[in-house]
């Protein structure tokens, strides 16, 4: 049976020895339903895909966003309470952007954040904000994919009415179609995008936590603040290293279509692309909030393929997960040492039997 088919209207959300009260028919177990997905004609969330991060907010609740169903079926943004109690807060459209696929962050500001992979102003996704008392969405930046228009050129002039766009203001237009939620450091919002100017390359950026939204609904005319407070730090395409006005963005690594992106314990950045440039197996690299890319890891099949998950362990060590490659070509189980960053293969997973 494929992932799809396991969804729809039996998509549970369920916690697992979650360390908050909740309120369960047994007290005695630690595992216990709390909210069945898409009851017919309820415009409720359904999680059919990509899962996304949680984040608890002050009074105990635990927030994330849902990449399908609501109002209009482009994802919603829920809350379970300490209590256990379920709650839609507020539907995504097309206007805020729509199937977020990275779930949510706190911003410590009274907001939580994250972003969705389609939709907003020029159609390439958004970074948006949910109040931690409900309400609305709102947008503080819309991701261009290359799209110029509102931007005024800052580069070299033939003439006063002939302008070209600066590097950085290429690059700061360059992103596209995020799947992560950002990290909080440092007062700014850090993540990755898996396209760049309509191609899957990806970008390395970051925002201000202060960044103010854009009016909702969207008039056309009126500049953001989010264009001026939004830099894309480098770019994940190798290429780059060839082409004399940009190869300072070009990302210090062969990883290509940046998927993931989390903050260490240390400072640091760290995250995963899919691919590389000449193939199809992805990286690990770190990354400081200045923008400085080193390359940790480059996947050759044998140790795995397409990296999906990462994760930051109270020893310090990075552990991940990979979508393929290792002796059956079903993934992998993989860590990376704190000191040294030296990878480790810890375990294959086994080919899959779908005999019952």
């Amino acid at each position: 049976m494929n992932v799809l088919g396991l969804t729809s209207l039996i998509i549970t959300f369920i916690l697992l020895l979650v360390p908050i009260k909740i309120t369960a028919q047994n007290q005695d177990k630690t595992f216990c339903v709390l909210h069945n997905f898409g009851a017919p004609n309820s415009k409720d969330a359904i999680w059919n895909l990509w899962p996304g991060a949680m984040a608890v907010t002050d009074d105990g609740s635990i927030w994330t966003a849902v990449n399908r169903g609501g109002s209009f079926d482009l994802g919603a943004v829920i809350k379970i309470t300490p209590e256990g109690n379920y709650l839609k807060v507020a539907d995504l459209d097309a206007a805020t952007g729509g199937h977020p696929q990275g779930g949510l962050v706190n911003g410590n500001n009274g907001y939580l954040y994250g972003t969705t992979s389609e939709g907003g102003r020029w159609g390439a996704g958004t970074i948006f904000r949910v109040s931690a008392h409900g309400g609305s969405p709102e947008v503080i930046y819309d991701f261009r994919n290359g799209r110029s228009t509102l931007i005024k050129p800052e580069g070299e002039c033939t003439t006063p009415q002939n302008c070209k766009y600066s590097p950085d203001q290429i690059a700061n237009m360059s992103a596209a179609n995020p799947i992560s939620s950002p990290v909080v450091v440092n007062g700014n919002l850090y993540g990755v995008t898996p396209y760049s100017n309509h191609q899957q390359y990806g970008t390395l950026y970051t925002i201000s936590l202060a960044t103010t939204p854009r009016p909702n609904p969207i008039d056309g005319k009126t500049p953001e603040d989010g264009d001026k407070q939004f830099k894309v730090q480098c770019i994940f395409q190798p290429s780059l290293a060839k082409d004399p006005d940009m190869k300072r963005f070009r990302c210090n690594t062969n990883g290509t279509n940046a998927g993931l992106l989390i903050a260490g314990q240390n400072g640091k950045l760290y995250g995963t692309t899919y691919w590389t440039e000449t193939a199809r197996h992805g990286t690990v690299f770190e990354a400081t909030t200045g923008g400085v890319v080193t390359s940790i890891h480059e996947f050759n099949s044998t140790d795995g393929s397409g990296p999906i998950a990462l994760m930051y362990g109270s020893d310090g060590k990075l552990y991940g997960t990979t979508v393929n490659g290792g002796r059956a070509n079903a993934g992998v189980v993989f860590k990376i040492e704190r000191v040294g960053l030296q990878f480790d293969f810890i375990s294959a997973f086994p080919k899959p039997n779908h005999k019952q």
